[in-house]
């Protein structure tokens, strides 16, 4: 007899997460982005794949769509500094150079890590660098 079956899709959220990071990883930025979105469709309140799309965000350029991930992210966990990290980066590249330096300085506070001091550093040459002109 035929009939129409339909196929649950059996991975986890984690599952998706962790193939679009393979995919990402491969450099294929559209299959990444699809499966962290599958992933947040089945666990909307796990900060990590929303961490990770605005990686992929960023990479594409798309600075807007990043930070906006990157705020979801800690929207579902507060003290990830990593989000903090790449939005303060974001925010440099945006010329918002007041949000970044915030964004940063919070990050630091959890955890002086060696890339975050980098940001930083970048942050506040870049701002100097601005105001001068």
């Amino acid at each position: 007899m035929l009939g129409i079956h339909v196929v649950e899709d059996s991975l986890t959220a984690a599952d998706h997460n962790d193939l679009g990071f393979s995919y990402e990883t491969r450099g294929n930025l559209e299959l990444a982005e699809k499966e962290y979105k599958k992933a947040i469709q089945k666990d909307k309140d796990w900060y990590l794949p929303y961490f990770n799309l605005g990686n992929v965000y960023y990479q594409k350029g798309q600075l807007d769509k990043a930070a906006l991930h990157y705020r979801r992210s800690l929207e579902r966990k507060p003290d990830h500094s990593d989000s903090m990290n790449n939005l303060a980066f974001v925010r440099m590249q945006q010329k918002r150079y007041d949000q970044a330096r915030r964004w940063i300085d919070q990050a630091i506070a959890i955890e002086a890590k060696p890339e975050y001091l980098d940001t930083r550093h970048k942050i506040l040459q870049q701002g100097a660098g601005e105001s001068k002109k």
